[in-house]
């Protein structure tokens, strides 16, 4: 049994009103009964379906029960084997007989079925990981409505705009430092007339480094700033007073940290890593 998963594309634009993360027996159930609310329900997981994972495949009463109120227990008892009786080990290995209700199951055919029955229930089902987690502007404006009217008067509040901001991800950071890198060469070919390069290492290492969010992108002038603008210029001065003359820079990372390339005539191209 595998529940019918919609490609990606199909889903990068819709909007849900939960996720959840993980479409094993627990995730599986949340899934279906929110969906049957009639929420908009994403169910995520990163392996495809059927999945082999390592469980000792037996089924208690507990888990009869909550299979039973998802409606999925006739679909597992007729997959699944009965017993009478189970045995519990102690770690002195001493054994208690309990007889009962008791089902075994492998778990690639339980979270199938269970995942299956939170499709039927409204649930959309995909493969794939969690990169980021957005909220919905509107969610976050109703959300803030209350805790404001505690503070504020409602006839001021109704003359404000309520304009959340998201933390910067790291695509629109590295974005961000690509820009103010742009700059930086500009700034260098039109004072020194040679060319300012760098690499993705480089960006990289900035992005890693901006690690305060409520920062922003302010963190990225500040990098550059106190440790990548100082370097470039300290090698400018050295190489004017012993009479080299640069013809190219380029900025990459190594070892954690940054390293330049400084080109020069007459002396051959040097590696500087600070």
């Amino acid at each position: 049994m595998r529940p019918p998963t919609p490609a990606g594309d199909e889903l990068r634009h819709r909007t849900w009103d939960v996720v959840v993360v993980g479409a094993g027996p627990a995730g599986a159930t949340a899934a279906a009964h929110l969906g049957s609310a009639g929420h908009r329900v994403l169910l995520l997981d990163r392996h495809g379906f059927p999945r082999d994972k390592v469980c000792g495949d037996g089924l208690i009463a507990d888990t009869l029960g909550a299979l039973e109120r998802l409606t999925a227990l006739p679909a597992v008892r007729a997959r699944a084997r009965t017993l009478a009786r189970t045995s519990i080990y102690s770690a002195s290995r001493h054994r208690i007989e309990i007889d009962g209700d008791f089902l075994t199951l492998r778990r690639r055919d339980l979270d199938a079925i269970v995942a299956h029955r939170a499709v039927e229930q409204g649930a959309v089902m995909a493969t794939g990981t969690v990169a980021d987690v957005q909220p919905d502007a509107e969610g976050v404006t109703k959300s803030l409505r209350e805790p404001l009217l505690q503070k504020f008067p409602a006839a001021l509040l109704g003359r404000l705009v309520v304009i959340p901001y998201y933390p910067l991800s790291d695509e629109m950071i590295s974005n961000i430092v690509r820009l103010q890198l742009g700059r930086i060469a500009d700034r260098v070919v039109e004072h020194h007339r040679i060319p300012f390069e760098y690499d993705e290492a480089a960006v990289k290492l900035i992005v890693s480094r901006c690690t305060e969010v409520e920062s922003g992108g302010r963190m990225i002038d500040t990098i550059l700033t106190n440790t990548v603008l100082p370097a470039i210029s300290r090698e400018f001065l050295t190489r004017t007073m012993t009479g080299l003359v640069l013809t190219g820079v380029r900025l990459s990372a190594a070892n954690g940290d940054f390293a330049y390339a400084f080109e020069g005539a007459p002396a051959e191209a040097e590696m500087l890593g600070l």
